[in-house]
């Protein structure tokens, strides 16, 4: 085949175009990720506001190395300090579907230097999980309400969603996880659970 030839068929007319798609759809994606980027620092804003409906003060807060991460329920990715006083952490629960693991935004209020009531929980991701749509508000609230001062028994039915056993063990580990730092590294009772 000739240049002349290969230059006016059908096989250069078709790289031509593949490089114009891959130029313009380049472009594109690089306009969209700088339009849809989130920083941080909105992710937080965002999250305080789903929470309480409106935005309040907050301060993020330096993680305690040694009690961030735990074998039995997952590890802490921020912890914020609220302007009301309560913590707003993020906790990943892990031992769910697949291995994969659930992350939560919880909200802790303390009294007398210990974890007084879970304020709130809310979605924030998972890895791996199937069947999140049964988890919501509803199910949360169970965490709220039954909030003894202890840790969740992640096989405890009232906590166990029907179909999604081990993702609802996630959820439980992904509460207890942010229990255990709140105890362990924020002034709580010094609980080792």
């Amino acid at each position: 085949m000739k240049a002349k030839e290969f230059f006016s068929g059908a096989s250069f007319k078709s790289i031509i175009v593949l490089i114009v798609i891959a130029v313009v759809l380049g472009g594109a994606l690089a306009v969209l990720n700088d339009v849809l980027y989130v920083s941080a620092e909105e992710e937080v804003n965002r999250a305080v506001k789903k929470i309480y409906g409106k935005e309040i003060g907050w301060e993020e807060k330096e993680l305690d190395a040694e009690f961030s991460k735990n074998d039995d329920y997952g590890e802490i990715n921020t912890v914020y300090l609220l302007e009301d006083g309560n913590y707003l952490i993020q906790s990943t629960g892990r031992n769910g579907y697949k291995k994969g693991t659930v992350t939560l935004w919880v909200v802790l209020s303390f009294e007398g230097g210990q974890v007084s009531a879970i304020e709130k929980i809310s979605y924030a991701g998972n890895e791996s999980q199937s069947l999140m749509s049964k988890f919501g508000s509803s199910h949360y609230g169970k965490f709220v309400a039954e909030f003894d001062g202890g840790y969740f028994d992640s096989s405890d039915s009232q906590f166990v969603v029907g179909g999604a056993t081990y993702t609802s063990h996630a959820v439980t580990n992904s509460v207890n996880m942010a229990l255990y730092y709140a105890k362990n590294a924020l002034g709580g009772n010094s609980d080792e659970g």
